[in-house]
């Protein structure tokens, strides 16, 4: 009996020390939640619909149109309205009315400092008015698939009408990750800024995003985004990471009670993402998925289908949890001839309901039409065939032979009548 159970204790204590599942974090927040980049797999989530403030995390949507609609060479003057609005203690980079800047100068000084005036500016300038720009953030923000976003103003600063959640959140920055000019921007530590009345002249703007300067043995570098805070919101983060094989993560943290918990969470769960998941293969390419019965198959009738593709996705690192299932179709009947890389059917993954792959399955090798062999009986079938079609050919010569006989005869019958004729006409007219 204690042998029994030290054996069970060495089995468990092997499994417990050769698969690491770590625990989910606490934020502490209103609202969180960490995504795959590329696909928007959630990975884990706090009140991921709940209507919540995002302060400056709005300017995400804003550049967003800037770079759809405006071109980077475009230049903005700053207007009295655009620089003053900008709601208490609102951030800045002390732009004065009349001011012109590019539209790049206006990104870069509104997603690394977080400059509401810039925000402003840019309103104004892609669309004829700021209400229309803010109509045209909410209708974006509906074609990307938000669905708790209504946006009142294109900086963030408090209205109790703006809000957002942390799933439309992660949707907008996932959109805005797919715009390079973007991306550039906002993995910036700092950007000097031309000065207006001076371009030689640079303002330095340290980013507002701490954690472009973390470091982790979880990921090889953050890659961006967003910070934001207004006292109704908290501190809030949109933040972004990848790590040595190209995994890109995202994490959104809303309603920090500081700026230091909004950092340390964002890191937290972007390290337990990177702890707890990677992408790794569900099946290999040429790898047999199902076997079917060919007809009229010449040999064996049995034919392997295999994945003409190697599937893979973000999964657990623990395969217990993986919780995949797969659907299968293929054509009903297979009929020879088949070819080896034939497309039979396909295979489709799913995860927890939504697809994470598709193959074609396509045949592992040809099969031929089976030649069916001809029987004694059916020979002699067919010899009795041609044999009788033999007869009847020389019936049809002898038979034409005759009628021709016939007729020559009738010919040569009435040319001897009629010399016959002439004859005895000859007799009686010359006497």
């Amino acid at each position: 009996m204690r042998k029994s159970l030290f054996i069970i204790f060495i089995l468990v204590l092997f499994a417990a020390t050769n698969l690491q599942v770590y625990a989910s974090p606490k934020t502490d927040a209103k609202a969180a939640i960490l995504v795959e980049v590329n696909t928007g797999k959630i990975l884990y989530a706090e009140n991921p619909t709940a209507e919540l403030y995002p302060a400056s995390t709005t300017k995400i949507m804003t550049a967003i149109l800037a770079l759809e609609k405006g071109s980077l060479d475009q230049v903005m003057t700053a207007s009295k309205e655009a620089v003053y609005d900008i709601g208490p203690d609102g951030m800045h980079v002390g732009i004065k009315p009349g001011e012109s800047y590019t539209l790049d100068v206006l990104l870069n000084a509104m997603l690394v400092k977080s400059a509401n005036e810039a925000a402003n500016i840019i309103a104004e300038n892609i669309s004829p008015t700021r209400k229309e720009f803010i109509e045209l953030m909410n209708a974006r923000a509906k074609e990307l698939g938000c669905t708790n976003t209504n946006f009142k103003n294109a900086n963030g600063m408090h209205d109790d009408n703006h809000y957002s959640s942390a799933l439309d959140l992660s949707i907008i920055a996932r959109h805005a990750l797919t715009l390079p000019k973007f991306r550039e921007v906002v993995s910036q530590k700092y950007y000097n800024m031309p000065s207006a009345g001076n371009p030689d002249e640079k303002i330095y703007l340290e980013s507002t995003n701490l954690l472009l300067n973390e470091t982790s043995e979880c990921f090889t570098r953050v890659t961006g985004i967003k910070t934001g805070y207004t006292d109704p919101a908290g501190f809030n983060l949109v933040a972004s990471a990848v790590d040595n094989s190209n995994l890109e993560l995202l994490a959104v943290i809303l309603g920090a009670k500081t700026r230091e918990d909004s950092f340390k969470f964002g890191k937290e769960l972007l390290e337990y993402g990177y702890k707890n998941f990677a992408v790794q293969n569900i099946i290999e390419a040429n790898h047999v998925v199902r076997t079917v019965n060919v007809l009229d198959a010449e040999g064996s009738p049995e034919l392997e289908l295999v994945a003409s593709k190697e599937i893979k996705a973000l999964l657990p690192l623990d395969k217990s949890l993986w919780n995949i299932e797969k659907e299968i179709s293929v054509k009903n009947p297979v009929n020879a001839p088949v070819k080896a890389g034939d497309v039979i059917g396909s295979v489709i993954y799913k995860a927890d309901g939504s697809e994470i792959g598709r193959s074609d399955l396509i045949a592992s090798r040809s099969v031929s039409k089976i030649i069916p062999e001809v029987t004694e009986q059916a020979a002699d079938i067919i010899e009795i065939t041609n044999t009788d079609n033999q007869t009847g050919y020389s019936r049809y010569v002898v038979l034409f032979a005759i009628c021709l006989a016939v007729i020559v005869l009738l010919f040569a019958l009435i040319r001897t009548l009629r010399k016959r004729r002439i004859r005895r006409f000859r007799r009686i007219y010359w006497r």
